[in-house]
């Protein structure tokens, strides 16, 4: 599935929830594909952008409420960072873009001795005015 070599120029991957789930035709999940070859699988966990009620025109981006249940079960299986990507629109106003990644990392509950949680570190942060 993979080209030959491909490891020693991608890094990482970002996937989308329906594709990170995903096997090949030999059973074995894409994220482990990629681990075998020493590339790091992401996961895309913004949800999309709808409009803001009562603005014109300003945008928000989706699924910040879970976030934190979403990269731990991203994390158990495999996930080692996360994007999330901010457009925002405004009437009058240059619009811009953000793209945040993060890097999923696990820590012990202070609840409980057997409970793994996941909290996410900002790495970087990217904005790229001029988008229209």
């Amino acid at each position: 599935m993979l080209a030959a070599g491909l490891e020693k120029y991608i890094s990482g991957v970002i996937l989308f929830d329906e594709t990170f789930w995903q096997k090949t035709d030999d059973g074995v999940l894409f994220t482990d594909l990629l681990k075998s070859k020493g590339i790091l699988p992401g996961i895309k966990v913004d949800k999309g952008v709808k409009p803001l009620r009562g603005t014109n025109g300003e945008t928000y981006t989706q699924g910040f409420d879970d976030l934190d249940v979403r990269c731990a079960k991203y994390y158990a299986n495999g996930a080692r960072f996360a994007k999330w990507y901010v457009l925002r629109l405004y009437d009058d106003v240059e619009a811009w873009r953000q793209v945040v990644v993060l890097r999923l990392q696990s820590r012990s509950s202070a609840s409980s001795s057997s409970t793994t949680t996941t909290t996410t570190s900002l790495l970087t942060l990217v904005r790229c005015s001029g988008v229209r």
